[in-house]
Parts: C-alpha cells; structure tokens; sequence
C-alpha cells in the first residue's frame, strides 16, 4: 500500500521499496490523510486480503495520520480478520509475530503521530514568520 497527500508528490520511492520486499500487489492512494478522506488505495486493498495475509507499507504516515486511526485499520480490519501489518522503515514493524510486535505497534503510532504533529506546527510557525 503506497499512499501520498497531495497529487504533486510521487509514489515511486514508494513502489520501489514494495516491490524489492515482494509484494504481490500494490494498491495506490493519492490522498490526504484528512479525517473523511475517501482512500479507494486502501479500501481495495482490504477487500481483497484474506487471513494470513500482510498489509505492507514503508512507514506508519503512510496508513494513517492519527493514533487512532492506526490502530481501527491495525485492530479492526486487519487482526480482527486475520491479517497481519508491517511497516519497511527500517524498523520492520511486523504485528504477526506476538503480542510484543502490537505493543511495539502502538507505541510506535504514537511517535509518528507526534512527529506529524511536530511538523505541521513548525511548518504553521515558518509560515508565520514569512507572512510577517
């Protein structure tokens, strides 16, 4: 799964990195990570994973934006299914393994969604600043 905010980013790095770990299919999201956002990327994707298999994405942004919204996709569609999740940035995040992989998981929601949010905040400020 390969997902990018707005229509003038690229997903190359993205299918790349996918595709050198396997993946049989890729589903495509050019989509903000705004609350309500239609993702046909994702949804495709989760209608056609059956049990026992892996949602792969290069990081945690890539799923989803918030804490919570992780953990519905994580918990909700995937586990309660079944399938497994894993991230490939260098953490390989990969919740099939045991409970310590959901932990690790949650934790690691958390970050990304503090460091998202760390971004949005200076990028605000810089802004600011160049307006005055």
């Amino acid at each position: 799964m390969a997902r990018v905010s707005t229509d003038a980013q690229e997903l190359a790095r993205q299918i790349d990195a996918l595709k050198t770990a396997g993946c049989a299919r890729i589903y495509l999201d050019k989509a903000s990570g705004v609350k309500g956002t239609t993702r046909p990327g994702l949804t495709a994707a989760l209608d056609h994973m059956r049990r026992g298999d892996t949602l792969v994405v290069l990081g945690l942004t890539r799923l989803g934006r918030d804490t919570r919204e992780l953990l519905a996709i994580v918990e909700d569609d995937l586990h309660a299914n079944g399938r497994h999740f894993r991230t490939l940035d260098g953490i390989v995040l990969d919740t099939s393994d045991d409970m310590c992989g959901e932990l690790i998981f949650t934790v690691f929601a958390a970050i990304a969604e503090f460091q998202r949010q760390q971004i949005v905040k200076g990028t605000c400020e810089g802004l600011d600043a160049a307006r005055a």
